[in-house]
């Protein structure tokens, strides 16, 4: 009974597993905060969710054309004229969709920050030219190296820093899928496997990389892809060149981004075996656990506990912080507000498996339905395999225990980078089955990756991210919790709301948020209840009302500076000069927004409050450090009796918060 019920299961397991990657795309259109990796459809417009879907359903209705029970390889014979055109095809209309479908705005990562400069042409500063072709390992070179790429081509061709990244983008994703497609016309003869399995990798939700966005990993991804290429063909040839080529790709790589070093392991052993025959025998798993996984884990645990001291660590990023600090995710919490998030904690673990759908949802499917009929054993000891697997890991541990900078939903692309060694990986696999097991892949295959393709088309429009954001907005704070504020912003600047729209969203993420707010800690929720402060008493003009959700807002966040300074303008509009200037001086305690800010607000206020022996000592205090006409002539006027009382006149219009 049970041998027959395995053999039922074993004999559906293409269309079980199928149906369950399908009904996470559906989980994520009903949950959209939990499973916001697979949540794109959600936030599509029906004509859209009703194309994809059709389309999805009509790929899973293909018949298995692969029925020849051969190795995938050798099925098929398209002539070579078209073998050799395939890539080209592919290219050309990959760059059409690229130019044709851009992002619409782009609110992830460090893109918000390029957006101020994106209309100007960038100056050749001479460090430009040192930062591109020199040679750095420190945690942002990276992100130097493409911004001096940006300013160089931006500069050459008069061009804007916006149009330079996306003609970056443009290079990379046309030269992306054209090593791609060239990759799939190498491995398969089958003309519909070469094509289906295009359709799949640049559809990956990863790709929307190289659709017109402001971010420093198309070329990144570009060489990661090239490298893993030249390593399978050095493979096959043996021949020199290709090791040199592959060494420099490993430098280019490293150029593009620092964790490439992690390439290193599968270089080095190939320089080893073409150096010494006898190598190349000993490249097995549990050597390279041994001579790899744990020598590696080893020196990653020092720097984790003895040079970072990680382990125990507050992981607040949103104050500014040195390059290499709060690098990892702590294994204990800290204090609340930040304590339901650590490198153990569920809610990590879950962000990361909803990441990785980010990658490439129908390769994970090809790879984990052939592990499951346990046809592809072959394919796991292969030298070309294990190199490729070996990067794939090591990416992929190092970047589950580094601490997200803006989130995990926000930072998508960072850790997207082991995303191409994923989709050669499922192409090993997906080879190493016989034909008529490939063909049963490959349709539900080519609709998940149909349905994954969401994530792409979602960003095309405004309202479609806007809302998006939104629902990130409400996982990041029950979650990883900072830069909620921050992400609810992005969302409302996109579509240009109105402050009565603004307001709206403001209060419907109240009821939301509410239940997971904590008195005395809760910044986030605090800075919540002060925008619709703001909004009460600068658009409506009810200062009674702010006032009072500004009373609760301190009950979150007491030591707020920004608290502080809205009830300072709060006070300071109607007129309560005294106690505008109280919450100056609270301001002044916390340095917020800055010290020399602070001492200019306070003198203001002390002037408005006709306090002028604490705007003096105000104003002293100020000149110690800070050199400003204004704050010299109060000073020299309140000594003198000089009409101190004029001197709020002064600054008008220079020390308020606007």
């Amino acid at each position: 009974m049970t041998d027959s019920i395995l053999y039922k299961l074993r004999k559906h397991l293409v269309s079980i597993v199928a149906v369950l990657f399908i009904a996470l795309v559906l989980f994520g259109a009903i949950f959209p905060v939990d499973f916001w990796g697979v949540h794109y459809l959600r936030f599509l417009e029906f004509p859209q969710k009703l194309t994809i879907s059709l389309i999805a359903f009509a790929a899973i209705l293909i018949p298995n054309v692969l029925n020849q029970n051969q190795k995938t390889q050798q099925v098929g014979n398209p002539t070579n004229w078209l073998r050799q055109l395939l890539p080209f095809m592919g290219a050309a209309i990959f760059a059409f969709l690229i130019i044709e479908y851009p992002v619409a705005y782009d609110p992830y990562g460090d893109a918000v920050n390029f957006e101020k400069n994106l209309s100007k042409i960038a100056r050749m500063d001479p460090a430009v030219m040192s930062t591109l072709f020199g040679f750095s390992l420190d945690a942002w070179s990276g992100q130097k190296t493409m911004e001096a790429l940006v300013s160089l081509i931006s500069n050459y061709n008069q061009i804007t820093i916006g149009e330079a990244f996306k003609l970056i983008d443009l290079v990379c994703g046309v030269g992306f899928s054209f090593f791609w497609i060239y990759f799939l016309t190498q491995q398969f003869n089958n003309l519909f496997l070469i094509v289906t399995l295009s359709i799949i990798g640049l559809t990956a939700p990863f790709m929307l990389s190289f659709f017109g966005r402001v971010e420093i990993y198309p070329p990144a991804l570009l060489f990661l892809l090239m490298w893993a290429l030249v390593l399978i063909k050095y493979l096959k040839s043996k021949n020199l060149t290709w090791l040199i080529l592959l060494i420099a790709l490993n430098i280019l790589c490293i150029k593009a981004h620092p964790m490439a070093v992690l390439l290193l392991p599968s270089t080095i052993f190939l320089i080893a075996a073409k150096i010494s025959q006898s190598v190349q025998s000993k490249l097995n798993w549990p050597n390279t656990l041994r001579y790899v996984f744990i020598p590696i884990a080893l020196v990653g645990s020092v720097v984790y506990f003895f040079v970072f001291e990680d382990h125990i660590d507050d992981r607040s990023l949103q104050q500014n912080t040195m390059q290499y600090d709060h690098l990892f995710l702590p294994l204990f919490s800290p204090d609340a507000p930040l304590d339901r998030y650590n490198v153990l904690s569920f809610n990590h673990i879950w962000d990361f498996l909803n990441l990785i759908f980010l990658w490439s949802p129908a390769a994970i499917f090809i790879i984990l339905t052939g592990v499951l009929i346990g046809k592809t054993r072959s394919i796991f000891d292969k030298p070309e395999f294990i190199l490729i697997a070996v990067p794939f890991i090591l990416f992929s541990v190092l970047l589950f225990v580094i601490n997200p900078i803006l989130s995990m939903p926000m930072d998508w692309d960072l850790y997207s980078l082991p995303a191409p060694f994923l989709l050669i990986l499922s192409v090993l696999v997906l080879g190493s089955l016989k034909s008529n097991l490939a063909g049963q892949l490959l349709p539900p295959a080519l609709a998940i990756a149909v349905l994954g393709s969401s994530f792409i088309v979602m960003h095309g429009s405004k309202s479609e991210i806007a809302n998006r954001l939104e629902s990130v907005a409400i996982r990041v704070n029950k979650t990883y919790y900072e830069w909620t504020m921050n992400i609810i912003e992005r969302a409302d600047s996109i579509t240009g709301l109105t402050p009565d729209e603004i307001y709206r969203n403001r209060e419907k993420l109240d009821a939301i948020m509410r239940p997971n707010a904590r008195i005395g800690i809760d910044r986030e929720f605090a800075e919540l209840l002060r925008e619709q402060a703001k909004y009460r008493y600068k658009v409506e003009k009810d200062f009674d009302s702010a006032r009072k959700i500004m009373k609760e807002a301190v009950l979150y966040d007491s030591i707020g500076g920004n608290n502080q300074m809205t009830l300072m303008e709060i006070n300071f509009l109607e007129g309560n000069m005294k106690q505008a200037y109280l919450h100056s001086t609270k301001l002044l305690q916390l340095k917020h927004p800055s010290e020399e800010q602070a001492l200019k607000m306070a003198i203001h206020c002390a002037l408005e409050a006709n306090l002028f022996q604490e705007a003096l000592i105000h104003s002293n205090d100020y000149l110690k450090t800070w050199g400003d006409p204004l704050v010299s002539e109060v000073k020299e006027r309140i000594i003198n009796g000089n009409n101190p009382q004029e001197l709020r006149f002064l600054f008008s219009g220079s020390s308020q918060q606007k």
